[in-house]
């Protein structure tokens, strides 16, 4: 080989379906830098993977591979959200990281497992009477009302 001629790394099947398995928990296309380089590799390759990753061009062992990422990585997804949510509930945990950041981690957590789940990750919905149409205060008839006994000396 040449001095300074480019080499060209290859990367097995398990690796490629590592990065795309990241690619797609990270909301697709828009994170394929992010993710090349937390892995040390050429952002154009990953492009190139994500940009040619079809269904149909995949073998059924690189298939397999990919959808024993993508289990792995929602698996350890859930671990996380269930160990954020369950610090939620401990003081001392919590002291040590702030409720809006272990809440944080925890939708996070739920959001990109969800992805890799196929599932939906938002909800919209519209009516005729607005999004905040549900949102009056009970009627007075219907709300109970609770009298606080004062002193009765």
């Amino acid at each position: 080989m040449a001095m300074g001629a480019p080499t060209q790394e290859t990367y097995g099947d398990d690796f490629r379906a590592t990065a795309l398995t990241l690619v797609e928990a990270a909301g697709g296309k828009g994170s394929v830098r992010r993710v090349a380089t937390s892995l040390g590799m050429p952002c154009s390759t990953l492009n190139h993977w994500f940009a040619t990753n079809q269904k149909q061009n995949e073998t059924p062992a690189f298939t397999t591979i990919r959808e024993n990422k993508r289990d792995e990585l929602a698996k350890a997804l859930y671990a996380l959200a269930v160990t954020a949510i369950e610090a939620l509930n401990d003081e001392e945990k919590l002291k040590a990281a702030p409720l809006r950041d272990v809440a944080l981690v925890a939708g996070m957590a739920i959001d990109k497992m969800l992805l890799l789940m196929g599932e939906t990750t938002t909800r919209a919905e519209h009516t005729d009477r607005g999004i905040y149409s549900n949102l009056r205060p009970p009627d007075v008839q219907d709300a109970e009302i609770i009298e606080e006994d004062g002193d009765a000396d």
